[in-house]
């Protein structure tokens, strides 16, 4: 066995928690320096599961690039598969969340949503120190990513519902604008709703720990100072409420 694995430099396992990746699923990567190719054949060979996706990644370091084969196998807990879309967000095929978190993508849906009352300021959550992305950041009011086979307006829906326990058939919402990565520089193909309530919606506390009642310039001041965000909210702040925004 150790002459089939002569030009193998390490070989590990183990679960990517790493706050910048943000992947669950448990995997096992295995590189060389040189002669990588000489073992790919038994590396395939070492997994035989219809749930596993194979992969080349690379890892600066030790002075140059590694390069490596990356088994990825899917528990499906915490996970979503989602649709995949071209530059015109059209459906080309899935993929399971994870996977193009890895990969950093772009190319999949999104819905978001702000929740707006009379007195024109935005119900800002903050979310939970549990979730393995942005935690303790400020967000949207709303945002979930689109399942495979769901419209942008059943996801919002959706997660309407599971966010902040509020019923899209009563809330009359409107679209503010529909983005794309490319020309927008947003994180992923997004539709953007509104939805007007003066009351405190009955939040999901698995997703938000604390709130805030904020006019857009309230908002962007708070960002200024230094309190953490979701990468979105200040671009989609910018957008939809760059008039109402203080310079």
């Amino acid at each position: 066995m150790d002459g089939e694995f002569h030009r193998l430099t390490w070989c590990f396992r183990f679960q990517l928690l790493c706050r910048q990746i943000h992947f669950s699923c448990s995997f096992a990567v295995y590189f060389s320096i040189a002669g990588i190719a000489e073992i790919i054949p038994y590396l395939i060979s070492l997994i035989d599961c219809s749930r596993c996706d194979r992969r080349w990644i690379t890892w600066p370091g030790l002075g140059g690039v590694l390069t490596g084969m990356v088994f990825l196998h899917h528990t499906h807990q915490d996970d979503e598969l989602l649709d995949i879309v071209d530059t015109d967000d059209r459906v080309i095929g899935q993929q399971w969340r994870s996977v193009l978190y890895l990969e950093g993508a772009c190319n999949f849906r999104v819905v978001n949503a702000f929740l707006r009352n009379g007195s024109g300021q935005l119900w800002i959550p903050r979310r939970a120190a549990g979730k393995k992305l942005f935690p303790l950041c400020l967000d949207m009011s709303m945002g979930g990513h689109v399942a495979s086979g769901e419209t942008y307006d059943q996801a919002f829906a959706r997660e309407l519902k599971e966010e902040l326990n509020l019923e899209a058939a009563l809330m009359q919402p409107r679209i503010l604008g529909r983005l794309t990565p490319y020309r927008h520089g947003v994180s992923a193909f997004m539709t953007v709703y509104e939805i007007c309530a003066d009351q405190t919606p009955i939040y999901n506390q698995d997703d938000f720990c604390a709130f805030y009642w904020l006019t857009p310039s309230e908002l962007m001041d708070r960002l200024r100072s230094g309190d953490k965000a979701k990468d979105d909210l200040p671009r989609l702040t910018n957008i939809f409420f760059s008039s109402e925004v203080s310079f």
